[in-house]
């Protein structure tokens, strides 16, 4: 009887985009801070080089651009056109059975021309892509809600009487 030695074969390179809990902004304000974006990735033969370019294309016109880090490096993002915000060169080695975490932080954008209603807010979006190829599960999620300004409380209150009046008066004409 001949065995032959097991040769383990690394899993494919891939990453996962992880948003967490968007923050919520009012629509009076002309500008806000999209949430933080972690990517996670893991893979490929361990210690192979690899140099990419990660792009972050959002629903909205990009302001400021933010960073890209490990947590050793630290990527600045360039803007490109609109609303894509672009991290060159991000070198590291493939991960292998570990994961490797990038955290984009600090994007903001333009939310002047976003018109949410008060029960519909608007949902800013982000898709993330690379010139690698690399599989980037969640490539698109939400990094930012912009809702309605909400009342003041006064105003609220003679909303609430108002909307009970127009109530009973149609409970009213429906019993008449």
């Amino acid at each position: 009887m001949v065995f032959a030695p097991v040769t383990a074969v690394a899993a494919p390179l891939a990453c996962t985009a992880f948003t967490g809990v968007p923050p919520f902004v009012y629509s009076d304000v002309s500008s806000a801070t999209v949430g933080d974006t972690v990517l996670s990735c893991g893979g490929g033969t361990p210690g192979t080089p690899l140099s990419v370019t990660f792009d972050f294309v959002l629903s909205v016109p990009v302001l400021s651009a933010g960073t890209l880090s490990d947590g050793v490096n630290i990527y600045t993002g360039t803007l490109v056109g609109n609303s894509n915000v672009q991290y060159n060169d991000v070198s590291f080695d493939h991960p292998g059975a570990s994961t490797l975490d990038f955290r984009q932080t600090g994007t903001v954008v333009d939310i002047s021309a976003v018109n949410p209603s008060l029960l519909t807010p608007i949902e800013i979006t982000e898709s993330i892509s690379d010139t690698a190829n690399i599989p980037i599960a969640t490539e698109s999620d939400v990094v930012l809600f912009v809702v309605e300004q909400a009342p003041e409380p006064g105003s609220l209150v003679l909303f609430s009487l108002g909307a009970a009046m127009i109530a009973a008066l149609r409970i009213k004409k429906r019993m008449d």
